[in-house]
């Protein structure tokens, strides 16, 4: 990637947006008689009432902007952590592999993606302008790289239009990351949706917040003390996005649980019975879905050549190759190991679908499943991101009008700032449990 700034297209100054046309799932196309539709009549009866009066227009825009929330389609915005698995997560959900994972911290940009054809990539500058880029080169845009410090600190996010059917329902936003090593990435998080990272100050969040609804996530190995004081720190105790109605919670990187819990799915299912005992927890999200994301991201993607590698696997009896999978350096090997295919495709195997999700599928093709479509659709199954699409369109999806009002109405009902968690104190505990937001260890 060489150091000039790429020439994908004429700059142009973004226009100011009609209003928008009511999408045909969202609020205000439900008809008259519903909450919403009542709701965008009381705007109007707003609006008439300060028309003329020079001293209201902020408040005027104020309830056009209101409308805009509710005509809009739902925006769902994913938040946690760096290194928790969120960008395999987002991938996950749409079935395509559009946010750069990896080790390091990658997402230096926020994403937001939503539904369309064709597919196509546009860089919003933080100066106002916005170029077109080539969707192939998307990583090149969303991966620190020191040497292009200047010029990808000025795009404020990137628009990918993608038509995978799993964005149908709703956009997503997959934002920087929370607790970054680099100040000003947290900052871009923090900015994106309109929060401060120095203040817990409600009224900024109630009057920019971007995002209609948010997706928690959290690592599957549970949620240090730091994660938790982070997490609500950003929440506020008494923020719109807070709301249990707005919120849903992913307990990633299940995968890792294995081999010590046999069935990481039904381990992850315990921790989070345990701790949805906690009011402090119920409060925070709706619910709390486990998800092995890595697996979940890989299946998606599943071909004929992994099946194909994958059946060679199945050769091998049984507690031979799980012994071998229990650990990443042991399965990689050598090329003079006795185990099917060179080591350089077993680790590349490793990397893409963890030991689990190796262990997994081989099962399922001693148990029958002879073609890749059958695999992709039990792996996808088993990993639990089915499920937490399922629990997505539900919750939100038949909550949306409420969901959007309650953001709009919290334009208005701004409670004072949130203590600072540290000044909670023990006392707040609750006897014999976790800390607040904690998850522990099985």
């Amino acid at each position: 990637m060489n150091s000039s700034a790429p020439a994908p297209g004429p700059t142009h100054r973004a226009a100011t947006a009609p209003r928008p046309a009511a999408h045909p799932g969202s609020t205000a196309a439900a008809g008259a008689g519903t909450p919403g539709a009542r709701f965008t009549a009381v705007l109007h009866e707003a609006a008439r009432a300060i028309a003329g009066r020079p001293a209201l227009e902020p408040v005027r825009h104020a309830l056009a902007a209101a409308e805009a929330r509710l005509a809009a389609r739902m925006r769902l915005a994913v938040v946690g952590r760096v290194s928790q698995g969120k960008s395999t997560l987002v991938n996950a959900l749409i079935g395509r592999r559009l946010a750069p994972t990896g080790r390091l911290e990658l997402a230096y940009t926020v994403n937001h993606i939503r539904h369309g054809t064709p597919p196509s990539l546009t860089l919003h500058r933080r100066d106002g302008t916005s170029v077109p880029a080539d969707l192939a080169e998307l990583e090149r845009y969303a991966v620190r790289a020191a040497e292009h410090r200047e010029y990808l600190a000025a795009i404020d996010h990137l628009e990918v239009v993608c038509d995978s059917p799993h964005l149908a329902a709703f956009d997503l936003i997959d934002t920087a990351g929370l607790g970054f090593v680099w100040h000003e990435d947290s900052q871009r998080t923090l900015d994106f949706l309109r929060r401060s990272k120095d203040s817990v100050d409600e009224e900024t969040a109630a009057a920019t917040a971007r995002a209609d609804a948010l997706m928690v996530v959290m690592s599957g190995r549970g949620m240090a003390g730091g994660d938790a004081e982070l997490l609500a720190r950003f929440l506020g105790p008494h923020a719109v996005l807070r709301s249990p109605v707005t919120a849903v919670g992913v307990l990633t990187k299940v995968e890792t649980l294995w081999p010590h819990a046999p069935d990481p799915m039904a381990a992850a299912r315990e921790l989070l019975a345990r701790t949805t005992a906690f009011a402090a927890n119920r409060r925070l999200v709706f619910d709390t879905a486990p998800v092995c994301g890595l697996l979940a991201e890989t299946a998606a993607l599943l071909d004929g050549a992994d099946l194909d590698a994958l059946t060679a696997l199945a050769a091998v009896p049984a507690p031979r190759l799980d012994r071998a999978l229990r650990n990443a350096v042991v399965f990689g090997g050598t090329d003079d190991d006795p185990l099917p295919l060179t080591a350089a495709e077993r680790r590349a195997l490793y990397r893409r679908f963890s030991g689990y999700g190796l262990h997994s599928a081989v099962r399922l093709i001693r148990e029958g499943a002879t073609t890749a479509a059958e695999l992709r659709t039990a792996l996808s199954a088993l990993s639990g991101i089915e499920a937490l699409r399922r629990t997505v369109t539900g919750h939100f999806g038949h909550r949306s009008e409420a969901v959007k009002i309650q953001g709009a109405v919290g334009l208005r009902n701004r409670p004072g700032p949130a203590p600072h968690p540290r000044r909670r104190g023990p006392a707040r505990r609750r006897r014999g449990g976790p800390p607040p937001h904690r998850i522990p260890h099985p």
